[in-house]
């Protein structure tokens, strides 16, 4: 379970939280619904741990 974890996260550039300003989070696409359903991205802020759900 860690190592799909930690392999089905990556790092964006360019990101800006409206939280806190921080400029570095990571990217995580689950399926959440069913398999003909989108994909959902979850991005979490490094720094003050805000996440923000795009998708399904």
């Amino acid at each position: 379970m860690k190592w799909k974890e930690e392999n089905l996260r990556s790092s964006i550039k360019n990101f800006k939280c409206r939280r806190c300003g921080y400029d570095k989070a990571h990217l995580e696409t689950r399926q959440t619904r069913s398999a003909d359903e989108g994909m959902t991205h979850f991005i979490t802020c490094l720094k003050c741990g805000k996440m923000i759900k795009i998708g399904s």
